[in-house]
């Protein structure tokens, strides 16, 4: 099992969204403490880490399997997520 660390920019993305689409980006980060390489996570290429699928959405994170970690970087619409800001 592993632990989901959120940073302070993920907790913003995920209070900026309208709660039906909450509650499945929840459900789908939760699904991540079991199998943070489930089917459909994809590598980013341009940088290290995952990315996972939620409808319009995506959830683009870092597992550490030493500590048993997965770490949110962004969540976001499929258009603005890879932006850097």
């Amino acid at each position: 099992m592993y632990k989901i660390l959120y940073s302070a920019r993920v907790l913003k993305e995920l209070k900026e969204l309208n709660n039906s689409i909450y509650v499945k980006i929840r459900e789908r980060i939760l699904s991540l403490e079991k199998e943070p390489r489930q089917v459909g996570a994809l590598k980013l290429t341009n940088e290290e880490g995952y990315r996972v699928r939620t409808g319009d959405y995506r959830i683009l994170y870092e597992i550490d399997d030493k500590l048993k970690t997965v770490r949110l970087l962004r969540i976001g619409h499929r258009k603005d997520v890879y932006r850097k800001k």
